[in-house]
């Protein structure tokens, strides 16, 4: 069940991910790949919040800004989102609360994105279902006026037995008939083990092949004792192999510190701090490790991908 302020049609990260893996010791806090990063965070009236980050990739480039509010009306959600950069720079996201239907529990929303401009635009209508067992996510994409992109319909659903579940998720272009996702998992999460077995598809259609072929296969793992998490993920596609571990200490209540290191030897850190109850800091680095001498030779100021995070919360 979702929170007062987290509407149900907004509480996935992405809708097309398959589910919100225990995997923060290989995924999480890495931020290596954007210099520096500053995140506002407060709350508005009625159990809304808003959110401000700014990015600071590379600075002789212009910022990358994003403002985020999310507040709820009656029994409605809105959320709005301005971001500069990309194909679309407005969101805007409409969640018309729960309602029971013959017994089971629904949800509908709505959301939009276009340019502030509106030559372009990309609408989606979608509806939720959440039983005791299973989980049913389905959406329909519009698009208007932005280039090749097709309109599709998504479905994806989640069964859970214990500490056992599995799920699908699939997109079809309705205008070529052709799938353009058909990922799938298996999961199992008990107490301080965590294994996940993913498909990550590669679907044709762009090229004319409109039919199935094997994606990537994802194997992940991982245990946790006490402050300490310990992680592997090792993925399979066209003959082509990649593993990556991963362990993070949470040396105290305020304190982590993480690393992992792949089969091409990039060892990436990170460090988090909570200063107070108000500011965390971040801050990550990826070192070559497989040619360590370009590291010293690199002429830049700063010869590793480094990036620091701020987040403040008011």
């Amino acid at each position: 069940m979702a929170t007062k302020s987290s509407p149900q049609s907004l509480k996935n990260k992405k809708f097309t991910q398959l589910a919100d893996l225990k995997d923060k010791v290989l995924s999480e806090d890495y931020v290596y790949d954007t210099f520096e990063t500053y995140k506002i965070k407060g709350e508005t009236l009625n159990n809304g919040k808003w959110d401000y980050k700014v990015k600071i990739k590379d600075f002789s480039k212009e910022l990358s800004t994003e403002l985020k509010v999310q507040f709820p009306w009656n029994r409605y959600w809105f959320w709005l989102g301005i971001q500069s950069g990309g194909a679309y720079n407005f969101k805007f996201h409409v969640d018309a609360g729960d309602f029971t239907f013959f017994g089971r529990r629904f949800n509908l929303f709505s959301n939009l994105k276009t340019q502030t401009n509106f030559k372009s635009f990309q609408l989606r209508l979608g509806a939720n279902y959440w039983g005791d067992v299973c989980e049913s996510n389905t959406r329909l994409e519009i698009y208007g006026n932005h280039g090749s992109n097709e309109n599709a319909l998504t479905q994806r659903t989640i069964v859970r037995r214990g500490s056992l579940f599995y799920g699908f998720v699939g997109t079809i272009g309705l205008q070529t008939l052709s799938f353009k996702l058909y990922d799938a998992i298996l999961g199992y999460e008990q107490n301080n083990v965590n294994f996940y077995l993913q498909h990550k598809s590669q679907a044709g259609g762009k090229d004319g092949n409109h039919g199935f072929k094997l994606g990537k296969l994802v194997a992940t793992t991982v245990v946790t004792r006490d402050n300490l998490d310990v992680g592997a993920e090792g993925w399979l596609q066209d003959n082509n192999f990649g593993l990556t571990l991963g362990a993070q200490s949470r040396l105290n209540s305020s304190t982590t510190l993480k690393g992992r290191i792949s089969n091409d030897l990039d060892l990436t850190l990170a460090y988090k701090k909570k200063v107070n109850s108000l500011l965390t800091i971040t801050t990550s680095a990826l070192l070559g490790l497989k040619d360590p001498k370009s590291i010293f030779s690199n002429s830049s100021a700063i010869p590793v991908p480094l990036g620091f995070q701020f987040e403040l919360n008011i």
